[in-house]
């Protein structure tokens, strides 16, 4: 039974501010690393990734083809202004960027921008970075 639960969910400790307010340092999450495997990612989701040679917890923004704009505090995705009702309404992101994903990049942002390492400076993530998508908090 422990081996099933591992192999399909796995538990992670949030570590660090960057995913401010939707998870603070401390909490427990479970997440799937069936999902990820097959490739289930969604924009919005919450994924435990390896991003400069970290595992953290970060959102995905842009999925593979996207095309993202990052100008004037405000993201665009494919031409749109991106609905983001996980970060604070006062929320500016930071960098100027013009970029269309490839086929295996994923971009991923924390939520709290003003302090969050994530693809503004380390670049996209691939598929072999993701190891979970964040199922619930506990």
């Amino acid at each position: 039974m422990v081996t099933l639960f591992y192999v399909f969910a796995f538990p992670y400790r949030v570590d660090g501010d960057s995913m401010e307010s939707s998870y603070h340092t401390g909490d427990r999450v479970i997440i799937s690393h069936i999902s990820a495997w097959i490739g289930n990612i969604d924009r919005g989701d919450t994924v435990v990734c390896s991003l400069e040679d970290m595992t953290v917890i970060k959102r995905i923004i842009a999925l593979p083809g996207d095309n993202l704009l990052i100008t004037d505090g405000k993201v665009y995705l494919n031409g749109s202004l991106l609905d983001e009702p996980y970060i604070d309404a006062d929320e500016y992101t930071s960098g100027d960027i013009s970029i269309t994903l490839g086929d295996d990049e994923y971009f991923v942002m924390g939520d709290n921008r003003s302090v969050s390492l994530d693809s503004r400076q380390a670049g996209c993530i691939s598929h072999r970075d993701i190891n979970g998508i964040v199922w619930f908090k506990f």
